[in-house]
C-alpha cells in the first residue's frame, strides 16, 4: 500500500532564491501569491529579513500539508519552498512559491502555509513584520 506524507519547515537564513536542480525538468505552476484575510490597521510599513537585527519568528500552529491527488497519482516527491511575510500580529500576511513542483503541490503549500500561526518577530522587543522562507517536503512510501 502506498502512503504519502508532507511536512513544512522553516529555512534558516537566506534561501529565498530559486534553485536549481540536476533532475528532470518538471511542470512548474505560475507563481501564487496570496495575501491572507487578516489586516491590519496600519500597514505593515518594514518587512524584516534574516539578517537584520531582528529575533526571527517562532511558529506556534504548523499543520502539514496534503499531497494533492494529481502528485499522488503521477508519483511526484520533492520541496516546494515559500516565502512568507509574518505581521507583526503572527499571522501570515503573504505567500509566495519560491521554488515549486506544480501538480497542485504548490497550492498546498501556500494553503497549509497561510493557516500557520507565529510569535512574531521582535524588533528592540516590539513586534515587527518579518519575511522568512518555509519547505514544504512531500514524499511517498511505498
Amino acid at each position: 500500500m502506498r502512503n504519502t506524507g508532507a511536512v513544512c519547515l522553516l529555512v534558516v537564513g537566506q534561501l529565498l532564491a530559486p534553485r536549481t536542480s540536476a533532475a528532470a525538468p518538471q511542470p512548474v505552476a505560475p507563481e501564487i501569491t496570496q495575501a491572507s484575510d487578516h489586516t491590519s490597521d496600519n500597514a505593515e510599513s518594514k518587512v524584516y529579513k534574516p539578517g537584520d537585527a531582528v529575533t526571527p519568528p517562532r511558529a506556534i500552529k504548523s499543520p502539514d500539508p496534503r499531497y494533492s491527488k494529481e502528485a499522488v497519482k503521477k508519483k511526484i516527491q520533492g520541496v516546494v519552498v515559500v516565502a512568507a511575510v509574518i505581521g507583526s500580529d503572527g499571522f501570515v500576511k503573504d505567500v509566495r512559491v519560491v521554488h515549486g513542483l506544480g501538480y497542485g503541490l504548490d497550492e498546498e503549500a501556500v494553503k497549509t502555509v497561510r493557516r500557520w500561526r507565529f510569535q512574531p518577530a521582535l524588533k528592540d522587543g516590539t513586534p515587527v513584520a518579518y519575511e522568512l522562507g518555509i519547505e514544504c517536503h512531500f514524499r511517498m512510501r511505498w
